[in-house]
Parts: C-alpha cells; sequence; structure tokens
C-alpha cells in the first residue's frame, strides 16, 4: 500500500510539473494527442498537452489522461506499467503487470485496477519510440471497496 501511495505522489507530482509558465489556461485542445474513456458511463476525453505517456523511472511507465489541473476536483486518469510495453495485450489486474488508475483530486481517493475488486485490460495496437496507440477498460477500486468502471477507453499520445 505504501508503494501505491508513493506512486501516486509521484504521478500527481509529475502531471503538476508538467504544467509551464505559458500554460494557456487549462485549454485541453491541440497538439495531436488524444486520451479518452467513459467513467461509470460519462465522458472523458482529453486532448493536447494532458495527454501523454512517459517513463517516470526504472521501474514505472505511465499513459495519461489529465483534467485541466486549473478545474476544480480534476480527474487524473493513468495507465502505470511496470515497463514500456510493446505492441500486445496486458492485464491491468495484476500489479506485477501494471494498473488503470482515476485519482479524484478533490476528495484525494484512488481508484486501482489492482485492489480487491478490480480488473482490467490494456491493448498496445502501435508503439514506436515517440508514440503509443492502444485501448483500454478497467474497474478501478478503493480499498473500502467502492468501484469506478471505466469503458470505451483508447489513447494516441506522444511518448516525452
Amino acid at each position: 500500500m505504501q508503494k501505491i501511495l508513493s506512486m501516486l505522489m509521484l504521478m500527481t507530482m509529475l502531471i503538476l510539473s508538467s504544467c509551464d509558465k505559458e500554460d494557456d489556461g487549462g485549454s485541453n485542445s491541440g497538439g495531436g494527442d488524444s486520451f479518452e474513456c467513459e467513467i461509470d458511463g460519462t465522458a472523458h476525453k482529453i486532448s493536447g498537452k494532458f495527454a501523454f505517456a512517459q517513463k517516470v523511472d526504472a521501474e514505472i511507465f505511465a499513459i495519461y489522461g489529465s483534467e485541466d489541473q486549473t478545474k476544480s476536483g480534476f480527474k487524473n486518469v493513468y495507465i502505470s506499467m511496470k515497463s514500456v510495453p510493446a505492441k500486445g495485450v496486458y492485464d491491468l489486474s495484476k500489479s506485477d503487470v501494471g494498473s488503470g488508475n482515476i485519482l479524484e483530486t478533490s476528495s484525494g481517493t484512488l481508484y486501482n485496477s489492482n485492489f480487491p475488486g478490480g480488473s482490467g485490460t490494456l491493448e498496445v495496437t502501435e508503439k514506436t519510440d515517440n508514440r503509443i496507440k492502444g485501448s483500454f477498460s478497467f474497474v478501478g477500486a478503493t480499498g473500502q471497496g467502492a468501484k469506478k468502471t471505466v469503458t470505451k477507453g483508447k489513447f494516441d499520445v506522444s511518448i516525452k
């Protein structure tokens, strides 16, 4: 659990630090990068600089779709992998493979596909040194048993 909380803090810091002084005030448009899904039936669509992938450290590669950080209660949706994925299908319910995550910043609640009751799949359909594209779905659970279902997930993002 401590490792997950540490990873959560690291992910949040990385996303917040990705904004620079020339931020456009929170618009998610432009850039050609996209990350979208439905969370319990509600659309979550991100494009531009808040949709990206990057190697966080030696053991974490993440694909992000973060809402505008200036928006109250913004959500971070991300796929965290233990290594840079190649083209293929991955089980997001196995902690030694990766996880699907939703961080609701207003409450600090983390929904994770590795928690009891969680499950999920990531399919990478295209991968180059600079881009990754694919689809995903997962059920994220909290340590207290609450769940969120993510469906119709797809991404086409630059690797930073």
